[in-house]
This record gives structure tokens, sequence and C-alpha cells, in this order.
């Protein structure tokens, strides 16, 4: 093997190895966000454990808040990462009401936030 050859090869492992890093980094990255995610769930149980009319579930990376049969409430969050590896996380909060009077209506709103307090703040504003 020639020694332009090894440097070829030694090239190719090198840049193997960082698109590994780089992969397990957004992976913990996202990660860390899911753990945040179920923490916020927690909070949500704890503000509506009074109230027998709305429920909390965590499921995969979503929080799911419900009212009866009328409202249902998702949020989740969206990852960018950037040439240089840089995350962006943006909050959405996915708000479906069924209103039965006078006409049966399906009405869906989403929203978007920069943090998950805001989100969840925003959740529980709009639940009164």
């Amino acid at each position: 093997m020639t020694t332009t050859e090894k440097q070829r090869v030694s090239i190719e492992a090198t840049n193997r190895r960082l698109r590994n890093l780089e992969h397990e980094l957004r992976e913990r990255k996202t990660a860390r966000l899911a753990r945040a995610l179920d923490e916020a769930a927690g909070r949500l149980v704890v503000h509506f454990a009074g109230r027998s009319d709305y429920s909390v579930e965590s499921a995969d990376r979503m929080i799911v808040v419900r009212q009866g049969e009328e409202r249902e409430i998702r949020l989740y969050f969206r990852l960018r990462f950037d040439e240089k590896d840089l995350m962006t996380a943006t909050f959405r909060v996915q708000d479906r009401q069924i209103r039965r009077r006078p006409d049966f209506e399906q009405i869906e709103t989403t929203r978007t936030f920069q943090t998950l307090d805001e989100a969840t703040a925003n959740i529980i504003q709009v639940c009164g």
C-alpha cells in the first residue's frame, strides 16, 4: 500500500468516526429534550390533579391533555440541526376541539413556541 492510499484510508476512517460522533451527539440532545418533556408532563399531571375532567398522558415524545371527549391538546417538539450541528428546537401545541352544538364542528389550531415553559404555560392558560 502506498503512502497516498494509507492517507486516504486514514481520512475515510476519521470521517466515519466523525459522522458516528455527530449521530451520537444528536441522539443525546434528542434524549435530553424527551426527558424534559416527560418532566413537563409530570408538572401538568400535578396541575390538573384536582380536576376530574382532565387527563394527562405522556406518549412517545409527546404530551396529550384531554378534556373529556371535547378537547385534545398535544405538545411535541421538532428538532433541526444546522451544518455546525447546532440544535434548534421548537415546541408545538396542537389543540383540537369538537363542538356538537348547534352543529358538529371540529376546530384545530397549532401554535409554535421557542421554549417548553412557554408551551406548557399556554396549555394551562387555554384550559382555564
